[in-house]
């Protein structure tokens, strides 16, 4: 965490966690997902819920 003039931000923390969380959900496949990543799994659905609603 940084501190400025008394203040504790939590700004690269929140950073670093949102490219964590990109790579692990884009790059990593996931052989319970036919080796699919997290992220080709969840938009390949989009349309099959899109024309359900």
């Amino acid at each position: 965490m940084d501190q400025h003039a008394g203040q504790v931000t939590v700004e690269p923390i929140a950073v670093d966690a949102h490219a964590y969380l990109n790579g692990y959900n884009q790059n990593r496949p996931d052989a319970r997902l036919a080796d699919q990543t997290l992220d080709e799994a969840y938009f390949a659905t989009l349309p099959a819920i899109k024309s359900a609603a």
